[in-house]
């Protein structure tokens, strides 16, 4: 019985007299008969014809082409539909908490004024660029505006010199007349030294002391409208965009294996940062200290973002940059840029020195050029690069900054009281309770803080136990400027000095696993209730003037 073919047979029964067996030995085939070969065996010689050749094996079933993934737009939007939606939703919610805010600029519009007197090519708020209407210190009437503006004065002296700087008198001195120039000179002048014939060149300039990063972000609006930018506005957009920005730094964060929140976590979390903090009653304010907050936790936000991935320095250095173009102290938050990039899986980088370097020194360009700049502009405004103005509010002349400076310890105590302490009054007459103005408990404003004390965390999870540390050491470099500040962040609702660290104290809680209780989420919807009230009720006027008072310490 003849074997079935094999597959070493197919090549040799196909093969034609044009195509001999490569053998040394064989002899030329006919075009009739075919030499057998061992491979051959058991077949017939009329089977290795080429016109009855065996049919080639059928050929492999095509492999379907996968089907064609999402469109780029389709992908986009499956990425920020989330984001889009907290955006929305939470710029909504803050307009009406803004309530009749909403439709006017703010009580006290330094940024505008700024931004207007930049394109004016100008750092100085000069009268005849003001319009009448706009509050400012230049203004008269209905229109003066004293609160924070830093200014000096030219004062013309009979020998013809023109001295530069303010009257400092004050309880502290025991000689009247004291004069302190800008360059630091602290002399004494007389009326009779001054030259009253030239009082027309006795002038005082007036410059905005908050840095100029929220100024230059509203001179495209100041392009267009003027002086009637509407700072509210400008801020509850930034103050809506940081919950979406928020959430997307989680989910960034879940994804690279930091966290191990669940979705619905993160949009909580986010909604939290914006809702039961004192972020809250920050948005919708719109003066300038309060855009400056809020403005810095975006930055701050961006920044942390920047930070997940080490391949792009330059961003994270410009982020930081950017923090401290806002509120000079936010530059702290280089430890955590710091810490990530030196201490690779939460220990000390021992490989890679070259390409580290290089990352500094790519992180350090923006600081560097916008350090610089920040550096000219106080020099061009007050001939002192390191001075950003706060020393020269109210002309210079207040006692505690005179006597103790803009930090000092002395200031610690009381500032302390303010953020941890500080307790609404209760009454058994109307109003019932009263909020103090220099601000409430930190753990009343955000009692779901509580939940930091006992944290969770993987063991053997360095990467986690990495950021835990960095984030713990940039919340306590951020909490000393404003527990040293000159004052406690008068007039507050709550403790507004919060803001600095109130991202990285958020992110501590979204690596924490331990889970959002009902117990968590209680004290978070109590948090948003306390600032809710804050949103309504601060500096709205009569009746609300009645719930707060002045007192610190009862």
């Amino acid at each position: 019985m003849a074997d079935e073919p094999t597959p070493h047979d197919e090549p040799h029964a196909a093969k034609t007299d044009a195509e001999p067996e490569p053998s040394s030995t064989a002899a030329p085939a006919g075009p009739a008969d075919e030499v057998a070969t061992p491979n051959d065996v058991g077949t017939s010689p009329v089977s290795a014809l080429p016109d009855e050749a065996p049919p080639p094996p059928p050929a492999a079933p095509a492999v379907p082409k996968p089907p064609p993934g999402p469109s780029r737009l389709l992908r986009l939007w499956a990425w920020g539909r989330t984001p889009l939606v907290l955006f929305l939703a939470s710029f909504l919610v803050f307009s009406l908490f803004s309530w009749n805010r909403f439709w006017h600029r703010s009580t006290d519009p330094h940024f505008v004024l700024l931004a207007n007197a930049f394109l004016k090519g100008t750092v100085e708020i000069r009268k005849q660029d003001v319009p009448k209407g706009v509050p400012s210190p230049l203004g008269v009437g209905a229109d003066r505006h004293d609160n924070d503006w830093a200014s000096w004065e030219e004062l013309p002296l009979k020998g013809g010199e023109v001295l530069r700087g303010n009257f400092v008198e004050g309880s502290e001195y025991e000689a009247p007349h004291r004069f302190e120039t800008l360059d630091g000179r602290l002399l004494t002048i007389t009326r009779d030294e001054i030259d009253t014939a030239r009082s027309k060149d006795r002038k005082r300039h007036y410059f905005v002391s908050f840095p100029p990063a929220p100024a230059v972000l509203m001179m495209p609006l100041a392009l267009i409208q003027g002086y009637d930018v509407n700072d509210v506005r400008f801020t509850l957009f930034f103050a809506a965009f940081n919950v979406a920005l928020c959430f997307v730094l989680l989910r960034r964060l879940r994804r690279l294996g930091v966290t191990e929140r669940k979705p619905w976590e993160n949009v909580f979390l986010a909604l939290a940062l914006g809702f039961a903090t004192t972020h809250l009653w920050c948005a919708v304010l719109g003066q300038v200290w309060f855009t400056a907050l809020v403005l810095g936790v975006t930055g701050t936000l961006f920044y942390v973002l920047a930070c997940t991935d080490l391949g792009r320095p330059w961003l994270a250095g410009l982020a930081l940059a950017f923090c401290m173009a806002i509120r000079p102290q936010l530059a702290a938050g280089g430890l955590l840029f710091a810490a990530l990039l030196l201490f690779p899986e939460g220990r000390w980088r021992r490989t890679g020195w070259g390409d580290t370097l290089r990352k500094l020194a790519l992180f350090a360009v923006p600081l560097v050029v916008v350090g610089v700049l920040l550096l000219w502009y106080n020099h061009v405004r007050f001939e002192d690069p390191t001075k950003f103005g706060h020393e020269f509010l109210q002309a210079g002349k207040l006692d505690r900054i005179v006597k103790w400076g803009l930090f000092n310890y002395h200031f610690f105590p009381i500032n302390l009281t303010a953020m941890l302490t500080t307790l609404p009054q209760l009454s058994r007459d109307f109003p019932y309770i009263k909020f103090s103005l220099h601000g409430m408990s930190v753990f009343l404003a955000m009692p779901f803080l509580v939940y930091l004390v006992v944290p969770c965390y993987p063991e053997g999870d360095r990467t986690t136990w990495l950021w835990h540390r960095a984030l713990w050491a940039g919340t306590l470099v951020l909490l000393l400027p404003g527990l040293l500040y000159q004052n406690t962040g008068w007039e507050q609702y709550g403790f507004r000095f919060a803001m600095d660290w109130l991202v990285y104290i958020m992110l501590l809680l979204a690596l924490s696993r331990r889970r959002l209780s009902r117990l968590f989420v209680t004290l978070t919807v109590v948090g948003f209730l306390v600032n809710a009230w804050g949103a309504i009720a601060f500096k709205r006027g009569a009746p609300f003037d009645a719930f707060f008072d002045t007192w610190l310490v009862p």
